[in-house]
């Protein structure tokens, strides 16, 4: 999956030829279906669109009005007062949803908020998006805050964020401390980098990718991708039905410890979890039966120790077993920090 930075993004909606209007459109349609397919049936139920002042805000608008038309009873709250040439505010307004506009809001206008959060099954933040440059702060924080509360309630609503769950940093994955987790967030047309980055992927919910109308050309010249499990699977030979244990390799792993006997199994299910046919541990004598009762698909050779550590007599013996034909040795884990162990670490170094 290709991911994208907003320079990366802007450039690409600058020169795709398709206007902002008709991307707006695309990304508020492709939201208000999402938002649907979260809900289901969309017949009288509740959901409040967070509006901001960009074009974010202008797809917020886009998709309550799809979600109005599709029967779901839809309020809007903007941050802020939006041109009276917006065409896409006019068409709410036009379809009589309910607007609460929070820009020097009176006391009357938050209760309405709060009661629109407190009734509604579905969120839909779209407040800020990737034009995000600032802290949250003023209306915006009082807003978040109240969003926070409405979340932690004994029936919260699901939260739909769109491009960017607001208080997210789309290059870097910083997330400001009032950032409001979503459940899912709908990405435009390519994923942000920071939505795969701690710790703003922890607020990112399930990450959907959706085509706004930008062509496919554009991808060819996006750098940065993230590798998934079918990503991954492509990369891996096929094994041959004739294939067995020799045949993929063998890895020797020296590790181990009686204060740290879980590094020792953790390694060798590791290496396992890569894929050669063979992984022997080699370890202490004393921890050798605990290891055995755990590791079933490894092979063992068991080293003379020192009260439970291995010490520098032992690595002619290590290597006696690496010359017998392993192609990776990994060593070191769980093996502690005392004389003995960098006794024989330094040996071991020193004999290749």
């Amino acid at each position: 999956m290709k991911l994208v930075t907003v320079e990366e993004m802007q450039k690409a909606e600058r020169e795709s030829g398709v206007s902002i209007p008709e991307l707006m459109e695309s990304a508020g349609l492709a939201s208000a279906q999402e938002a649907w397919l979260l809900l289901g049936d969309l017949a009288e139920r509740r959901i409040l669109v967070l509006v901001g002042p960009g074009n974010n805000g202008g797809d917020g608008l886009v998709a309550a009005r799809h979600l109005k038309e599709w029967g779901a009873d839809v309020i809007v709250a903007l941050l802020t007062t939006r041109g009276e040439d917006d065409a896409n505010l006019t068409s709410i307004v036009e379809r009589e949803v309910p607007v609460i506009v929070l820009r020097e809001a009176t006391e009357e206008a938050f209760k309405r908020l709060d009661d629109a959060l407190g009734g509604s099954e579905l969120v839909i933040d779209a407040l800020l998006g990737t034009g995000r440059g600032r802290p949250i702060e003023g209306e915006l924080a009082d807003l978040i805050s109240r969003l926070k509360e409405a979340r932690a309630s004994r029936l919260p609503p699901r939260v739909l964020a769109l491009d960017l769950p607001t208080g997210v940093d789309a290059d870097t994955g910083l997330a400001d401390p009032l950032c409001v987790q979503a459940d899912q967030t709908v990405a435009f047309q390519w994923s942000k980098i920071g939505l795969h980055v701690l710790p703003g992927s922890q607020y990112t919910g399930r990450v959907e990718v959706v085509d706004i109308g930008i062509p496919k050309d554009v991808t060819d010249e996006l750098k940065t991708e993230l590798m998934d499990d079918r990503w991954a699977r492509k990369l891996l030979p096929k094994r041959p039905p004739g294939a067995h244990k020799g045949t993929f390799g063998s890895a020797l792993v020296v590790a181990g410890s009686p204060q740290y006997v879980g590094a020792a199994y953790l390694s060798c299910m590791g290496a396992l979890r890569v894929g050669p046919g063979i992984v022997t541990l080699a370890c202490a004598s004393s921890i050798h039966p605990i290891l055995a009762s755990k590791l079933t698909e490894t092979t063992f050779e068991p080293l003379n120790d020192y009260e439970g550590h291995l010490s520098g007599a032992e690595v002619h013996e290590v290597r006696r077993i690496v010359e017998r034909g392993y192609e990776a040795l990994l060593v070191g884990p769980g093996l502690g920090r005392g004389g003995y162990q960098q006794a024989f670490m330094k040996s071991l170094l020193q004999s290749r």
